[in-house]
């Protein structure tokens, strides 16, 4: 499912209200390239919003699309002989792109401190396309395990540990910018633990050759990207064994763009 972790998060209030979770990909997360999220990029792409890594888009695209989208709603429901309530789903770049736009005194200190809360639940009110208030009302924050930002359980202690994994990029699926980017096997992300992008954590899945929602394995390696944040965890079934070479293999459709190396003890 596209967009699952934004849409799992809005989920039940939907569901609650009886209503319907309409997508639009305007409000998608930035789209990053090769070593485009760490700390100096964060500062640097926050410096000046034009900027960007190979491959990956500045803040200044992030947050055309996205008002664009926001504008969009705001003007489909500005004439309403009611109060119109609106329920957007969407990630901490996006988000901060968007908050930026009426605040500018919005920067990359409002953004890190916001990082790593999920959820996070702000109330924006309108009068017709202009802001008029702001309020946070929640926010839950997850215990941050970035090696730039707080301390790190050593990766070895991961390896043989069991972990269930979300399926948000199954096999077969496309990417919806990459679009010659093939997932020949299931990918996803470990619920409850973040990753330094200020997501929870991916994972590859082998030994899997259909699609797939979820999957519960242990996790024989780390990939580590050394120009960029965030590892990788490679999981399959534990009735299974595979090589440094054969993980290699698996995971080289996305890898190849990354300077990664696999850590299997």
């Amino acid at each position: 499912m596209q967009y699952k972790r934004s849409i799992d998060t809005i989920a039940d209030s939907a569901t609650y209200f009886d209503k319907e979770i309409h997508i639009d990909e305007r409000f998608r997360e930035r789209e990053k390239g090769p070593d485009g999220n760490n700390h100096g990029m964060f500062r640097m792409r926050w410096e000046n919003h034009n900027f960007h890594e190979e491959g990956g888009e500045s803040l200044a695209m992030v947050q055309e699309r996205n008002i664009a989208a926001l504008t969009d709603i705001l003007i489909e429901n500005q004439n309403k002989s009611v109060d119109t309530s609106i329920l957007i789903g969407t990630h901490g770049t996006a988000l901060s792109t968007i908050l930026n736009y009426y605040d500018r005194e919005y920067n990359c200190d409002s953004f890190l401190r916001i990082i790593d809360w999920m959820p996070y639940i702000i109330q924006l009110d309108f009068d017709g396309e202009n802001l008029v208030r702001k309020q946070e009302h929640f926010h839950i924050k997850k215990e941050f395990k970035g090696k730039a930002w707080a301390d790190k359980p050593k990766e070895e202690s991961m390896i043989g540990k069991v972990v269930t994994v979300t399926v948000d990029r199954p096999l077969g699926y496309y990417h919806l910018k990459h679009k010659d980017m093939y997932y020949p096997i299931n990918y996803g992300y470990v619920e409850g633990i973040m990753a330094p992008d200020g997501e929870e954590q991916d994972a590859y899945i082998l030994g899997i050759d259909v699609p797939v929602d979820a999957f519960r394995g242990k996790i024989i390696a780390v990939v580590h990207r050394n120009d960029d944040v965030e590892d990788k965890w490679v999981v399959c079934p534990d009735s299974m064994t595979y090589s440094e070479e054969e993980i290699r293999k698996q995971i080289d459709f996305q890898e190849k763009y990354f300077d990664s190396y696999i850590r299997m003890e």
